[in-house]
Order: C-alpha cells, then structure tokens, then sequence
C-alpha cells in the first residue's frame, strides 16, 4: 500500500514571490499524485489599473468571488460569442481571477470589459476617477440587455441560452415595492413595484451622537415610513362624493337634468369599482381632488440571490456647499439574516445552485453570506477603490493560512472537498491575505451578500 505523502510545513508568503504560474500547475499537479487530498490554490493576481480604472477593477474582484453569479455565467453557453460577446468576456475574466495559472489573461480580459464599459456609456472612458456603485449597475444593465437580445433569436439552433438551466433574472435582480397610505381614510394605494440590483442605505439620517452604527439600523432606515403632505387621495374623494349623492338624488326628483344624472351615475359606477379606484380615476367628475397627508414605504418584495447593500456615504452640505463624505463606523455581519425586511408575503427565489443542481429544497430564503466589501479610501471627491473578497480553499491552503498567521473562518462549515475560507484584500494588482477581522473592521462602501454560503 502507498503511504500518502505528507507535505512538510512552510511559509506560504516566503515561496510565493518570484514564482511563475506554470511553476505552481506543475507542483500542484506532482504532489497530487502522491496525496489526492491535496490541493493548492495559486496566489491570487490582481488587475492592472488603465488609469483610474480602480472603480473596475474593485467591482469585478466582487464579482469573481460571488458564487451564485459565477454559477449564472456558467448556464450561458458561450457557442455563439457573437451574441454574447460581453457575457463571455465577463465570464473569461472572473475565472482567471480565481484560476491563478490563467493570470496572464486577467489583464487582457479587464481591458476588453474596460473598452466594452467605455462604448456602452462614455463617462467611463474618460480617465476620470468615477463611482463604483455606478459602474456595478452599468455591468449588470450590459449583461442584461446582451441576454434579452439573445433570447429574441428565432433560430432555436442557435439560441445560445440553456432554458432548462439559466435562472428568468440576474443574480442580482431583486424587486421593491412602494406603498402609500392616505393618514385621514387609512386607504393604501396599490403596491408598486420595481426591480433593483443593488439597495442604496442612506446614512444621512442616522444619529450623530454615536460613534458608530450597524447595518439593520441601515436597514430599519431604508423601510422606515416617510411622511408625505398634498397628496391626492381617490378614497376621500369617492367619500365625499358619496356624501353628497343624497341631495344629487333629491335635485334629480324635482327637476329633472341629464347632468346631475350623469353624476349620480358616475358615483355609483366608482363606488362599484372601490376596490381599483386608481383604474378609473379619469372617471371622478371635475378637477378637484381630495388632498390629504399620507406615508410611503419601501418593502423589499422579492430578495435578489445576490444581494448588494451601497453605504450612500457622499451627501451635499448646505452649511458649506460642498459634497461631503460620511465616515461613520458601519458595523456588518459575516451572516446576514433579512427576514425581517421583507413583507410578509415574500415571493421568494429558489437559489441557482439548486436550479443547476436540480434540487428543489429552499433552506434558507432570507439568510445570507458575506462575500465581498469595496472600501472607498479618500474624500466625496477624489479616491480610491480596494476590495475584500472571501476565497473558497482547500486543506492544505488552510494549514498554510495558519502557518502565516492568518486563521480561515472556522465558524464556517467544510463540504465534502474539505474546503474552507480565507480573505484577501486586492487593490488593483497587489493582492495581500488579511485577517477575517481586518475585514469586518472596514471602511465599507459595498457589501456583496449571496444565498449560497449563507
């Protein structure tokens, strides 16, 4: 019987620099055959800045380290790249991001997104420093009309879209709904819904007595009711006229008029139709409309399998007219629970693992795994962008982390390959291992949550 070979223990950071790629294939792949269990991830590259280009780089590091939408980008058959040049490219750059060996095309591959992002909205390619949070809805708008333009293909030969496998919406893609309800009659107006791929979290009106605040007051914040004045109710308006149908009924006995008839019966014909006032609201006679006080809430309607939380922290003084950045403590969780954000009658997701894998167990619809952070180092007007990201390692990696000094989430429960997390923080092409600790003690901007590791 062949004895397993034990790899002896050394330092992970001394043996990596200088090192080329397919020095790291070839060692992996030798002492595989000696121990099957073993298996070395390479060091992670980073990616060149073009110039400015930081606000890319720092979004598409967070991609790269989201599994559901790397499982997404993998139910896109990529046969025809004439359809879906832009997905396919997308798709080449988030795998050499995690497949050191391929570290080469890292650059290549960000460029060609570079120059697609810059033709599909100029301010892009200007050189200028630009938001991350903007450049995320751009790749993801990109991704989305390249996919719907696909689907329109008549030929089913050469529909490159696997129906069978690919999820109806982006991983991102959640909806919101809005509710207003007049104060004076309690009428809720129909919910309205819209879809997001990212929530933006004020933190303008967050107390300024406490040094530093958490993410569900963020939250709270977000779906907290904002009251609304001169809003113009159907409900109290229908009432009124309700309340003078009477005496319209009694003018109608002793003179006849066609006009106060046609009244009487535009009130009983919007009194049968209460219930869709909004329906025919052309249909209230005259001009004049009720106006009360009212509120409005936002409800998270259908969570997103990757959902994407922006820190609004830049905000516009009045005092010195000027953008200013907030730099208030934000503290978030490695697991993130938002069952108490949503309204109750969630249309929930099943997860795109489960889709691929053909599994139809939802475990957890509301709860959620920290996989990304994008900091934003400098002030409302000029910076720069670095990103944290959550690797999934194997065991010997694990032994190694620890040998450097940096212990893996042991909270985090191993699968059956035996794997493990460690986290590493990129700012451009420096690519460093940081502790879990350095993480949850950042500056974030935008925080990348996926139902997958939750």
């Amino acid at each position: 019987m062949q004895t397993a070979f034990t790899f002896p223990p050394f330092s992970f950071e001394k043996i990596e620099k200088g090192l080329t790629s397919a020095f790291w294939s070839l060692f992996n792949s030798v002492f595989k055959k000696y121990n099957p269990t073993f298996n070395l991830i390479l060091p992670e590259k980073g990616i060149r800045n073009y110039g400015n280009t930081c606000f890319l780089n720092s979004v598409l590091q967070a991609f790269a380290s989201t599994p559901s939408l790397r499982a997404y980008m993998g139910a896109v058959d990529n046969s025809n790249p004439s359809l879906l040049k832009f997905n396919k490219n997308l798709k080449q750059c988030m795998e050499a991001l995690r497949d050191p060996s391929s570290s080469s095309k890292i650059d290549k591959s960000a460029k060609i997104i570079y120059d697609q992002l810059s033709k599909h909205r100029r301010m892009f390619g200007d050189r200028n420093e630009q938001d991350a949070e903007e450049c995320l809805q751009a790749l993801l708008s990109m991704m989305s009309i390249e996919l719907k333009e696909a689907k329109k293909v008549k030929d089913k030969k050469s529909l490159i879209i696997e129906n069978s496998l690919m999820p109806p919406h982006l991983p991102f893609e959640g909806w919101c709904s809005s509710t207003i309800t007049c104060l004076k009659c309690h009428h809720a107006r129909p919910k309205k819904h819209q879809t997001f791929v990212d929530l933006s979290l004020s933190l303008q009106n967050l107390s300024r007595s406490q040094e530093q605040h958490n993410l569900m007051e963020c939250l709270d914040q977000y779906s907290f009711q904002e009251s609304l004045s001169d809003v113009e109710c159907l409900n109290c308006s229908l009432i009124e006229l309700l309340e003078g149908k009477e005496t319209l009924e009694t003018m109608a006995k002793h003179a006849a008029s066609k006009e106060v008839n046609d009244i009487i019966y535009t009130i009983n014909y919007l009194d049968a139709n209460s219930h869709q006032l909004d329906k025919v609201a052309d249909s209230f006679p005259g001009d004049e409309r009720v106006r009360t006080d009212a509120c409005k809430q936002l409800k998270i309607s259908r969570l997103p399998e990757v959902l994407c939380l922006h820190l609004s922290r830049r905000f516009f003084c009045a005092r010195t007219g000027c953008m200013i950045k907030n730099r208030c403590k934000i503290t978030f969780p490695l697991h993130l629970d938002m069952q108490n954000h949503v309204e109750a009658d969630i249309m929930s997701t099943e997860s795109v693992s489960s889709l691929i894998l053909g599994k139809n167990s939802k475990p957890s619809n509301c709860l959620y795994g920290l996989r990304a952070v994008i900091v934003h180092h400098g002030d409302a007007n000029s910076g720069h962008y670095t990103t944290y990201a959550s690797l999934d390692i194997g065991r010997g990696n694990a032994e190694m982390a620890r040998e450097d000094g940096v212990e893996p989430e042991s909270h985090v429960k191993q699968d059956s390959s035996r794997q493990c997390r460690r986290w590493m923080h990129f700012s451009d092409e420096k690519a460093v291992m940081v502790t879990q600790d350095e993480v949850l003690n950042s500056e974030a901007y935008m925080l990348f949550y996926d139902k997958t590791v939750a």
